[in-house]
């Protein structure tokens, strides 16, 4: 069974919208962002990349990801913008998604999406932070936007480097990366499996936010939506799910989601846009139920919106 926000009887439900009025002398009109999606084949292979691209020419707001299928032993290690501008025009931007396996596995068959977000209106900045290199099992870190900017784009990943790495496992995965609710910055937070309760992972690792940003008077009635749902997992009932809507008008440009979890037995499986009229985001997380039941802990999933 699946429990969702609007059915799940013990859990405490909010949602909320932040908007942010474009200045005074905007005269531009919102962009009109377009989706693309990349999914991988579904395999027992792990790990697995999915990278999407945004067309010459436009520029780079946010994206999603997504594994399908994986029984609950796939974790999400990355899901970020990004900006190469030594790479050929089409592949400059992009929003790319890491998964893999954790220890104990499955055999069944999984695979990924990534969707990315693009605008051919306006130019986006994008910006990084890294958290220290250490042994910690549990890490976040911030990134702000440049003065006058504004989040239109989030994103996150765990890695033993500088760069993310394709064949790092699920020892380390990402549960969190989420705008600040002014939209100036995005947190983004990692932990081992285990968290603070079991420190399963000997090695050093590092967490970095990514945020993409715009200047306002390009993103007419810019808006963040959120929703939060605390859900029990138990041995019945192993994933949980949550999702939210722009204002009635509005459209995404970005999806980000916050699994509050440091012990790490629930993973992040997506968050990304789920209707095709690009008005809704869902994020849903999955319990492994071998590392034992998950206590209460919150699921928020957020939608960056603009008129559109």
């Amino acid at each position: 069974m699946r429990r969702t926000a609007s059915t799940l009887v013990a859990a405490a439900i909010l949602t909320t919208g932040l908007s942010l009025a474009s200045a005074p002398e905007a005269g531009a009109a919102a962009p009109a962002p377009t989706i693309h999606e990349s999914t991988t084949p579904s395999s027992s292979a792990s790990p697995k990349s999915a990278v999407v691209y945004c067309p010459a020419g436009t520029a780079i707001l946010g994206g999603g990801a997504q594994i399908l299928g994986g029984d609950g032993q796939v974790a999400i290690t990355a899901a970020y913008p990004m900006f190469n501008p030594l790479a050929a025009p089409a592949q400059q931007r992009s929003f790319r998604v890491l998964a893999a396996e954790d220890k104990n596995g499955t055999a069944s068959a999984w695979g990924l999406t990534a969707s990315v977000y693009c605008t051919s209106q306006t130019a986006t900045t994008v910006v990084s932070a890294q958290s220290p290199l250490s042994s910690a099992p549990v890490k976040s870190v911030p990134v702000n936007c440049p003065e006058g900017m504004y989040v239109v784009g989030a994103g996150g990943y765990v890695t033993v480097g500088s760069t993310p790495d394709p064949l790092f496992d699920a020892q380390v995965n990402l549960v969190s990366f989420r705008p600040t609710p002014a939209l100036t910055g995005v947190v983004a937070r990692g932990t081992e499996p285990g968290g603070i309760l079991d420190d399963q992972y000997a090695g050093v690792w590092r967490v970095t936010a990514v945020a993409v940003c715009g200047y306002l008077y390009a993103f007419d009635g810019l808006e963040l939506r959120s929703s939060t749902v605390s859900p029990w997992l138990d041995a019945t009932d192993l994933d949980a799910r949550t999702e939210v809507w722009c204002t009635k008008g509005k459209r995404l440009v970005a999806a980000a989601a916050d699994l509050a979890d440091d012990t790490a037995n629930t993973y992040l499986d997506w968050a990304i846009r789920s209707n095709l009229a690009d008005t809704k985001v869902s994020a849903s997380v999955h319990l492994n139920a071998e590392m034992g039941i998950s206590s209460s802990s919150d699921l928020t999933v957020y939608g960056i919106c603009v008129d559109g």
